[in-house]
């Protein structure tokens, strides 16, 4: 059985659930991200905020999925956009 593809827990200030929740979201878009068919994916906004919510409500991975992610200077997909971002048909299943 192959284990679906996760975004990694958060770490450092990312983890700290003292922080600022818009601060650790900035940090773990910056310090975390996945290579997916040998392109380097960032998670969404939104997709950043359910990471940070699942993993201090349950401690949990959340599965990368379609649209939950941007690619690196894909302006529609960015961050600040609040969009999904470059389909990579195929690389997900």
């Amino acid at each position: 059985m192959t284990k679906p593809l996760t975004w990694t827990l958060p770490k450092g200030v990312a983890a700290d659930k003292s922080m600022n929740k818009f601060a650790r979201m900035r940090h773990y878009r910056n310090t975390c991200n996945i290579i997916i068919g040998g392109v380097r994916v960032y998670p969404s906004l939104q997709t950043l905020k359910m990471i940070i919510e699942a993993y201090d409500l349950l401690g949990a991975e959340l599965c990368v999925e379609e649209g939950g992610y941007y690619v690196y200077g894909d302006q529609a997909g960015s961050p600040e956009s609040g969009e999904g971002g470059t389909s990579l048909k195929g690389d997900i299943r």
